[in-house]
C-alpha cells in the first residue's frame, strides 16, 4: 500500500528493495511512513534490534545493542530512543479501568554543592536549581496494563 495515496496496486522494482505506486508513480520501501524511514541500517539488522530490545528482561543498553548488531554506539543509541519512542505513542492514549495503583519517583536534577561552606548556594531556591530534575508515574491496572508518564518537575 502506498504511503502517500493509499492505492493497492503497487509494482515491485526489482534492482532495488523497493516499490512503485501506479496511481502516483512515487517510490517507497518498506519502512517508508514508518519511525525507521531515514535509517541506512539494513531491514534485518532493524527487525534483529527490535527483537534483542524486546526480549531483553533486564533491560539493554545501547553498547551492548551495537556490540550484537555490529553497529556504531551512536547508531545503537538512536534506534533505542525510536524503538522506546514508538512504544511510548502505543500508550499515549490508553485508559485504564477497575483498580490502578500509581507510584512516583524524582529523578535528576542534582547540583553538586562547592566545598567551602561561603560559596555554598540554597538549593532549594529556583535560580539554583539545574533544571533537569524530572518526574516519573507509573500506574498498573490490576492483572492488566501499565502505563508511564514522564513530567518535568516546575517547582
Amino acid at each position: 500500500m502506498c504511503p502517500v495515496c493509499g492505492c493497492l496496486d503497487v509494482y515491485d522494482l526489482t534492482t532495488r528493495r523497493r516499490f512503485k505506486c501506479a496511481a502516483c508513480h512515487r517510490k517507497f520501501s518498506v519502512t517508508s511512513g514508518t519511525i525507521f524511514a531515514s535509517r541506512k541500517l539494513a531491514f534485518v539488522d532493524l527487525l534483529g534490534a527490535i527483537c534483542l530490545f524486546v526480549n531483553a528482561s533486564k533491560g539493554l543498553s545501547a553498547v551492548q545493542l551495537s556490540r550484537d548488531l555490529d553497529v556504531q554506539h551512536k547508531t545503537a543509541f538512536v534506534l533505542m530512543h525510536k524503538l522506546r519512542e514508538a512504544m511510548t505513542a502505543e500508550t499515549r492514549e490508553a485508559l485504564l479501568q477497575g483498580a490502578v495503583e500509581v507510584d512516583g519517583a524524582a529523578f535528576g536534577g542534582h547540583v553538586r554543592p562547592a566545598n567551602l561552606r561561603e560559596q555554598r548556594v540554597d538549593r532549594r531556591r529556583l535560580g539554583n536549581r539545574s533544571g533537569k530534575h524530572r518526574v516519573v508515574v507509573v500506574l498498573r491496572q490490576c492483572g492488566g496494563r501499565t502505563l508511564t508518564r514522564t513530567f518535568l518537575r516546575e517547582a
